[in-house]
């Protein structure tokens, strides 16, 4: 007896202009990295600025 996805498989289209093919986002993923590391880097300034300002200046 064969699996349900072996007979649903020829009943199933594809879908999308490449489907089954994960790298074919473009430059999108690209992009995602790019946003990424900018609120990454926004939010450490944002820590830095807080820790810096808590900083108690010794007499």
């Amino acid at each position: 007896m064969k699996g349900c996805l072996q007979l649903c498989k020829p009943l199933l289209p594809p879908f999308g202009s490449n489907s089954g093919i994960l790298n074919s986002g473009g430059i999108l993923p690209l992009l995602n990295i790019a946003v990424g590391m900018k609120v990454i880097g926004g939010l450490s300034a944002v820590v830095l600025v807080m820790a810096l300002a808590t900083k108690e200046e010794k007499k």
